[in-house]
């Protein structure tokens, strides 16, 4: 009675809501509480972080390969990184370059970034061969990020399994207790 009744208000304080919802989520703020939720979500949380990585570090070593240098590089992954998180860090590292430090030195304070990526690009650094580091990290992180999808998929799949056993389950009994609802009272 409650929605025949209200109905225009109703979808209009939907219309509205997702208006303002659309709105936020486009602001500084709300990009930085949804790239947030996206990196701290179960089991698809690892899975944002190690893409974000991948594509950096893929980025990072192409353009270095191609006789950009590293400060350059690192600013371009900045701003393709596609989160803000990520791109603080990218941000942190341009900082770090242009002070004369190393590239991996903020990266070993980052939680962001796996201890080994950082130990590699390390490495790179010292032995002056970046762009092939670079190529061999992005592998080794595509090469996880694979392996991540597939453990999250298999793990989704029992999960989702069972929430369409319940919706069947739910229709199931939606259509067959009217009936034996009936059977009771022709019955008897």
């Amino acid at each position: 009675d409650f929605v025949l009744a209200n109905w225009i208000y109703l979808i209009i304080a939907l219309l509205l809501l997702s208006g303002g919802l659309i709105i936020y989520l486009r602001s500084s703020t709300g990009r930085i509480h949804t790239d947030w939720l996206k990196l701290h979500i179960p089991l698809l949380g690892r899975m944002f972080r190690k893409f974000y990585l991948t594509r950096s570090v893929r980025t990072i070593g192409t353009l270095i390969g191609s006789g950009r240098t590293v400060p350059d590089a690192v600013q371009l992954a900045r701003g393709i990184s596609g989160n803000s998180y990520f791109s603080s860090l990218w941000k942190l590292a341009e900082d770090s370059l242009q002070a004369g430090t190393q590239l991996s030195d903020p990266l070993f304070a980052s939680p962001l970034v796996p201890s080994i990526v950082a130990q590699m690009i390390a490495t790179g650094e010292r032995t002056g061969k970046m762009p092939e580091v670079m190529e061999k990290i992005s592998s080794f992180c595509e090469e996880d990020l694979r392996n991540t999808v597939t453990n999250v998929i298999a793990l989704l799949e029992p999960m989702m399994i069972i929430i369409m056993g319940v919706v069947i389950a739910g229709m199931a009994m939606a259509v067959l207790l009217p009936i034996f609802s009936m059977s009771k009272v022709l019955g008897g």
